[in-house]
């Protein structure tokens, strides 16, 4: 899977997160939003999708990053080079920085109740400690330490033979499942170390994706899908009937995290082979825009302006305003970073 192509299902997914953060309250649809559209259980579409199919965001964003640092690995690593890791880590915490200084002033004018707060709650924020100034922030630390730790993680798996892909496979989803079940039974609110313990937490939750991620590079799994797709007439049919299925899938399901664990590895090969020697510019700029879009579109929602968003009404207006603010405030943010050569 080339890098436009990745750059491109990134694109899909920052979408998907926007509309996650968006509608995941189902409150929304009595007397704020106007839904024409229900799910057959009678929930609104809106919701329902957001909560069912546009959660899984997250996991395929970790799948994408250990596929990316496995193939890093394999071009670097294995060459005796650097794979860039603390660099890659610091260029994020420098956006992280940037977009921080922008908002919390804003954010002590429109919410003073909320920041700025203690200088100590200020630095966890910076670290990613704390989430208090944005929760969609919660698994930038996780992200860290899988990403600093990733060379010698990729390194243990690439020795084992099949056998040790079955026990790893099972131990790291055990680790995964251990972690889901335990975020929710700790308080993060309480103390730095209870912070701290839930961002482990939330690590183990996320390592299996970024595993499976590695085994997709370590056993060629995409580049063997989209060869044999490539024998295959109607290949472009067949990939957008896949994802359908797929998604019609996960629609039909409950709403646990875990549900998306086998869902994610099979869209995203499923998009590998749809979006394959495409170049889509209009999914290649939200993929080059989305890490700051990440890390600033859920101040538009509620820490600074307090839902004001929802005004608009109509769900496609709102996520069209927030899509919008979310990429020019991308875009600023690119700019000050380009003009004061921190990146």
């Amino acid at each position: 899977m080339g890098k436009d192509t990745t750059l491109q299902i990134k694109g899909i997914l920052i979408l998907m997160m926007l509309w996650l953060h968006l509608y995941s309250n189902e409150d929304l649809f009595y007397g704020t939003c106007y839904e024409f559209l229900y799910w057959f259980n009678g929930n609104p579409f809106s919701y329902h999708f957001a909560k069912k199919f546009c959660s899984m965001c997250v996991p395929a964003y970790i799948f994408l990053s250990g596929y990316g640092l496995g193939k890093v690995y394999c071009k670097k690593a294995l060459s005796g080079q650097s794979m860039g890791n603390g660099k890659r880590c610091f260029n994020l915490y420098v956006r992280l920085w940037v977009i921080i200084a922008i908002f919390v002033p804003i954010g002590s004018y429109f919410n003073p109740e909320h920041y700025p707060c203690s200088m100590l709650e200020l630095v966890e924020n910076m670290m990613g400690i704390s989430t208090y100034y944005n929760g969609s922030w919660w698994f930038l630390l996780p992200y860290i330490i899988l990403a600093l730790s990733s060379r010698y993680f990729i390194r243990y798996i690439m020795q084992f033979g099949k056998k040790g892909d079955i026990i790893n496979t099972f131990m790291l989803l055990a680790l995964s499942v251990f972690g889901y079940v335990a975020i929710a039974k700790v308080n993060d609110s309480i103390d730095i170390h209870m912070r701290l313990l839930t961002a482990l937490m939330a690590t183990l939750y996320l390592s299996f994706m970024f595993f499976v991620g590695i085994m997709f590079v370590k056993h060629n799994v995409i580049e063997k899908a989209i060869s044999r797709m490539a024998t295959v007439s109607n290949t472009t049919r067949y990939s957008i009937i896949a994802l359908v299925v797929l998604i019609i899938g996960r629609l039909c399901m409950g709403n646990s995290a875990l549900i998306h664990i086998p869902f994610t590895p099979l869209i995203i090969l499923s998009l590998a082979t749809l979006l394959n020697g495409k170049s889509n510019k209009f999914l290649q700029l939200f993929g080059n825009h989305s890490t700051n879009m990440w890390l600033v579109h859920f101040f538009f929602i509620t820490y600074i302006f307090d839902g004001q968003i929802y005004m608009l009404r109509y769900p496609v207006l709102i996520f069209v305003a927030l899509v919008m603010m979310s990429l020019i405030t991308s875009m600023v943010v690119n700019l000050i970073l380009r003009v004061t050569k921190l990146q």
